[in-house]
């Protein structure tokens, strides 16, 4: 999914607020470098979330 998109699906639930797409895309860059989100595209900048278990820089797997 790409930034703009997941904003728009988050500002359909905030009944009235707003998000923008950049803080979407801060924190899906964040995401994917911590791993819990995977960058697949660079232009167009999209992310997909890991089919399999998450993995932390330590080693052990994340239960969230």
């Amino acid at each position: 999914m790409k930034p703009h998109e997941i904003a728009r699906g988050i500002n359909a639930a905030l009944d009235g607020r707003r998000i923008g797409a950049s803080a979407v895309t801060i924190c899906c860059l964040h995401a994917a470098a911590t791993g819990h989100l995977i960058q697949v595209t660079e232009e167009p900048m999209a992310f997909a979330y890991p089919t399999g278990p998450i993995t932390t820089a330590e080693g052990r797997t994340d239960q969230s």
